[in-house]
């Protein structure tokens, strides 16, 4: 459990390290500080580095970071197919991936990848229980394009996986990954080299046959309908995820801008493509 108390002398902690940076202070609201205090486990060491990555990041020529305009041409279209969406029900937080939304000739990999960084900013600004609660993440293969597989280069990966684990903390409770087919334990293993072994040990795999099973790990009334729970519908979810990414249009742009503003030296030069052996 956490101590109120010391809730707020690590924030304090942290907030007086923030102020002798040059980071953008609007980005840094007290929540998000909290949140990164919180995915870090209240190190204060571990906090700063995570904050550094991910502000250096915001600046840098990281794709995963530029044109984040959720009404722009290279958005759009990902997030009205509703390929990245969420749910948050009785402080259970899901993010539900479906592949078969995507046609690889108008969405890349890039900017599907994009959008579940997007929505994790959202979170991590907002939401008081994302890191305490930490996040189901449920993956759909249904009629995955397997031309995405061309775009897994070895740079994208390397990217991926210095976004998510050096940049972000995280707390995944769970990743489901639903309507498997053969193929997916292929492309699975491209990845599993990069993942941490607790995470390794967090992720199941469902045939569309035993899609059902699911219901064992989230509750019913979480649970969307089309996967046999009691919760909302993916079609009403991915309404309302599309609204929210609209609503917030300002925000990303403005997050953008300040990013661009940032002239902060970091402690060490990120290099893409030497970045990674840290």
């Amino acid at each position: 459990m956490e101590e109120s108390g010391d809730n707020e002398s690590s924030l304090m902690l942290i907030k007086e390290w923030v102020a002798t940076q040059s980071f953008p202070d609007e980005v840094l609201t007290d929540l998000h500080l909290l949140n990164f205090l919180r995915g870090c486990k209240f190190d204060q060491l571990k906090t700063r580095d995570k904050l550094t990555h991910y502000l250096q990041l915001r600046s840098s020529k990281s794709e995963f970071f530029h044109d984040r305009d959720p009404c722009g041409e290279s958005l759009r279209e990902a997030i009205s197919r509703g390929i990245m969406i969420s749910s948050t029900i009785e402080n259970f937080e899901i993010v539900i991936v479906r592949w078969k939304y995507c046609d690889i000739k108008k969405v890349s990999l890039i900017n599907a990848s994009k959008l579940g960084f997007m929505l994790f900013d959202v979170f991590m600004n907002e939401s008081p229980t994302c890191m305490i609660n930490g996040h189901t993440v449920i993956i759909d293969c249904e009629n995955l394009p397997l031309g995405y597989a061309l775009q897994l280069s070895p740079r994208f990966i390397r990217e991926l996986k210095h976004v998510v684990f050096k940049a972000y903390p995280t707390r995944i409770k769970a990743i489901h990954v639903v309507n498997c087919f053969p193929g997916v334990g292929t492309m699975f293993n491209i990845f599993k080299p990069i993942l941490p072994v607790k995470i390794v040990s967090r992720i199941h795999f469902y045939k569309a046959s035993s899609i059902s099973e699911l219901r064992a790990h989230i509750p019913p009334s979480v649970l969307p309908k089309d996967y046999g729970g009691e919760g909302e519908t993916l079609d009403t979810l991915r309404d309302v995820t599309r609204s929210m990414f609209e609503e917030r249009r300002s925000w990303f742009l403005k997050e953008l801008s300040d990013a661009r503003r940032q002239r902060k030296s970091p402690p060490q030069q990120f290099e893409w493509g030497t970045v990674y052996a840290h």
